[in-house]
C-alpha cells in the first residue's frame, strides 16, 4: 500500500505537504505512510480513496 500511495500522490503532482493538507494530517504523517511506518485508518484510507478516484 505504501509504495501505490507514493506513486499516485507523485503521479499527481502533489507534495507530501500537500497531501498531508488534504487530508488534515502532519507531512511527516505522510512520509510514516510511504516508508511503510505506519498504516492510515480506514477514514484516512476513505479520504485518500476520494482523492485520488
Amino acid at each position: 500500500m505504501y509504495k501505490f500511495l507514493r506513486q499516485l500522490r507523485i503521479e499527481r503532482k502533489l507534495s507530501q505537504s500537500e497531501l498531508a493538507e488534504k487530508l488534515e494530517l502532519k507531512r511527516s504523517t505522510i512520509s510514516m505512510y510511504e516508508n511503510g511506518k505506519r498504516q492510515p485508518n480506514i477514514e484516512t484510507l476513505i479520504l485518500i480513496s476520494k482523492i485520488f478516484d
